[in-house]
């Protein structure tokens, strides 16, 4: 999947980082998106953040919301396309801050949220990442050993 073909018609280069959400509702939580995305832009100025599926209304709307919370210049909308593999694989991260399926089954949500603990606590914790980077060290001496 060619990554760089969406890049560059957003203008963007390998520094920058693309936050993408797929989907254009209210119930998509693209407010909360760009909330979180002003909070991120002060830690990171390489962010951007593309919304794909607005239609022309829905589009001047999220690019006014941008320019009220200073975002303006890194917040890129996509009408309506069908080259979604493609904007995924320019993608460093996809967004689906989605609520309303977690309102209608509270039990559904405390099934993910726990589910999603789990395995930020297997995969990403500071235990998780010592155990990766002593395993790696192990194997590069055992490596130079066998050299």
């Amino acid at each position: 999947m060619d990554r760089t073909r969406v890049r560059r018609e957003l203008g963007l280069g390998s520094e920058h980082y693309l936050v993408t959400q797929i989907g254009i509702r209210s119930w998509k939580g693209n407010d909360d998106t760009m909330d979180a995305m002003k909070t991120v832009a002060t830690r990171a100025p390489q962010a951007r953040l593309l919304f794909v599926g607005a239609n022309e209304a829905k589009a001047k709307i999220l690019r006014e919301k941008a320019a009220a919370r200073g975002l303006a210049d890194r917040t890129h909308v996509f009408l309506y396309r069908e080259d979604i593999p493609e904007i995924l694989a320019a993608s460093d991260v996809c967004v689906d801050a989605s609520y309303a399926v977690m309102i209608e089954d509270p039990g559904r949500a405390v099934a993910m949220a726990r589910t999603g603990r789990k395995r930020v606590e297997a995969e990403f914790s500071v235990t998780a990442k010592i155990d990766r980077t002593e395993a790696l060290y192990r194997l590069l001496l055992a490596a130079k050993r066998l050299a």
